[in-house]
């Protein structure tokens, strides 16, 4: 049976999951943050975080109206986090605030569309807030501080994961994976990496879903386009007798052959659809760098031969390894002595001796450390499984934190900045997201300090942001935060803030929530293709 419910009943609903969501991810916010006890029946025992990610993936309220304003928050927040590693928490407090602040003015009879128009131009000025008090990351240790916070505070976590980056370059690959033991260590493999992820999330087949992983792989290596599943059955029927899996790289893929595909893997089929690397020449290079490193057959789309003609034991690759996220893929290289590969990374060494220009020089080093580079394996260890899977999801979220903070750069940290901007808006706000965000961005560093049982007033009344002069929670002190490591990646802190008003917007342009049964054959996944 459906349930439809409009207007001001189902905006409230959704208001009242996202607090709800909020006050109970909120408690793990920050280095004094609190301990959540999670039991599911699928589990050997209860798994007891503070990360916020685990917490808020666990979450499901009893109200199914709330539900649905818990589910949209912590949806968003999942999905930046993806991509940054971190801020999970953050984004959730901070979309609780936002739409509190926001509701305000709507009860008060301003259109709801005025105030997410207004929160949209607000946030260009933040994330340029943001840019203006950034750092480059230019030590180790910063990096080490960073990698610490990202993984809740974990200095054996924080080190390991600094090594790795100093071990392979900031563009290198670092693989998570569970140790035999109950040792954490690393380990350095030849292998090769290039910018290009999976076709869809679903393909993903780790505990945390963030990636694919598959061992003994076989690869098809394509630019054409997989315009039907029949283009390429007979290679997914090839790996499947030989119980192998099978990655396969093309330009595009339909939207009925990753269907197709993704309900095989759901039954229990290894496929992954991959998306290729760079575009134009760099492409074309990129996808024979590969075929030499997996010993397969480049078909290139001006070939006339259809995909259908060719014999899969004839072109397609083979690698020992192989791990894709959202938008980078690893190979690790087979034990065996790839005569090719030492022939092709000798052919490009003596290219980039003889290269005419600088961007020449620079694309033939790119693909020189691609194929002739090496991949660090993490691996997470810990006394039980229950506390080794908790380990590998802070490690898998502070590797994406730790990378974005040395791309991008890195601000003060501990909920500062984002107070200072509300100071701001507080002494000159004239718009109404101005006003809002002179509420809302206090939110972080009042639930930090809260959670460490200090006062947000005390606290304020003590510190001086423009000196530097800031309280330190692991301390008890004021301190220069930069250099006692209290500090965050750039990228969180704006994804943070771009999720959060995504989330209001969507909440405060709601005007019904229909729950429902499955029984009218409705399914929303057939749109995500």
């Amino acid at each position: 049976m459906n349930k439809n419910v409009l207007g001001k009943e189902a905006r409230e609903a959704l208001v009242n999951g996202v607090s709800k969501v909020s006050k109970i991810v909120k408690s793990t916010l920050g280095p004094k943050g609190r301990n959540v006890v999670i039991r599911s029946t699928n589990d050997i025992a209860p798994i007891v975080t503070k990360d916020g990610v685990t917490v808020a993936r666990a979450i499901k309220l009893e109200n199914k109206l709330e539900n649905v304003g818990a589910e949209i928050a912590i949806e968003a927040a999942q999905k930046a986090a993806d991509k940054v590693g971190d801020g999970t928490t953050t984004s959730v407090v901070l979309t609780d605030a936002i739409l509190k602040a926001s509701m305000h003015y709507v009860n008060e009879g301003i259109a709801p569309i005025n105030i997410s128009r207004s929160l949209i131009e607000v946030q260009k000025d933040i994330l340029n807030f943001i840019d203006d008090h950034k750092k480059i990351v230019q030590t180790p240790e910063e990096l080490k501080h960073i990698a610490t916070i990202a993984s809740n505070n974990d200095p054996e976590l924080g080190e390991l994961i600094s090594e790795a980056f100093e071990e392979v370059g900031i563009n290198g690959i670092v693989n998570i994976e569970p140790s035999k033991n109950n040792l954490t260590y690393l380990e350095v493999k030849e292998g090769s990496q290039f910018n290009a992820g999976y076709a869809h999330r679903l393909f993903c087949n780790t505990s945390s879903g963030k990636s694919v992983k598959f061992k003994n792989s076989f690869v098809l290596i394509t630019d054409k386009d997989i315009d039907s599943i029949r283009d390429i059955e007979h290679y997914i029927a090839y790996s499947m007798n030989l119980e192998k899996p099978l990655v396969i790289i093309a330009a595009n893929f339909s939207p009925s052959s990753v269907g197709v595909a993704l309900t095989g893997v759901k039954k229990g089929a290894q496929i992954c659809f991959l998306k290729p690397p760079s575009f134009g020449e760099e492409r074309t290079q990129l996808l024979e760098d590969i075929s030499v490193i997996t010993g397969g057959y480049y078909i290139q789309n001006d070939e006339d031969v259809m995909l259908t003609h060719y014999t899969p034991e004839n072109v397609l690759g083979v690698c020992k390894e192989i791990i894709i996220n959202e938008q980078e893929t690893a190979i690790i290289h087979s034990d065996i002595v790839n005569n090719d590969k030492i022939m092709h990374a000798h052919e490009l060494k003596n290219k980039l001796d003889n290269a005419p220009n600088l961007y020449e020089k620079q694309q033939l080093e790119k693909r020189l450390a691609s194929i002739d580079g090496g991949i660090v394996n993490l691996f997470i260890g810990a006394d039980t499984a229950v506390q080794a899977l908790e380990k590998y999801h802070r490690a898998e979220d502070a590797v994406l934190s730790t990378k974005a903070a040395r791309i991008y750069g890195i601000v003060i940290g501990g909920g500062y900045l984002f107070d200072y901007m509300a100071d701001t808006y507080k002494r000159s706000s004239e718009t109404l997201g101005e006003k809002i965000m002179s509420k809302a961005l206090r939110a972080p560093l009042q639930t930090i300090l809260e959670n460490a049982g200090q006062s947000y007033e005390v606290v304020k009344s003590n510190i001086d942001f423009n000196n530097n002069m800031l309280y330190n929670i692991n301390t008890y002190k004021l301190g220069n935060l930069y250099e006692e490591g209290v500090i965050d990646p750039v990228q969180v802190l704006k994804t943070s803030i771009q999720t959060a008003i995504s989330v209001v917007s969507t909440v405060l342009l709601t005007n019904a929530i229909i729950l429902t049964d499955g029984k009218d054959g409705f399914k929303p996944e057939q749109f995500t293709y």
